[in-house]
């Protein structure tokens, strides 16, 4: 028996394959469909963007790319003022 919690990523990653897509899912699923066009736009061209020579703790770049990317999402997304705005 494990003692942690895993995340199970197999449908995001799926929707990695277009930042659009992976946002818009996000979006509703996180923010209720409220994220502004600013942050869709940031994040759309995070996703899109270069990835790092290297992630900490990682000797080469991400193998997983649509991991990397859906992982970048969520963590700029729960860390933004839209998700952490009560409504």
């Amino acid at each position: 028996m494990r003692d942690e919690a895993l995340m199970d990523y197999r449908q995001l990653k799926i929707l990695a394959f277009t930042a659009e897509d992976l946002i818009n899912h996000l979006d509703l699923l996180m923010l209720s469909g409220s994220m502004s066009g600013y942050m869709k736009q940031v994040l759309i061209a995070r996703v899109n963007g270069e990835l790092p020579a290297y992630t900490p703790g990682a000797v080469q770049r991400p193998r997983d790319i649509e991991l990397f990317r859906v992982q970048q999402a969520l963590y700029l997304i729960v860390t933004s003022p839209e998700f952490d705005v009560q409504k």
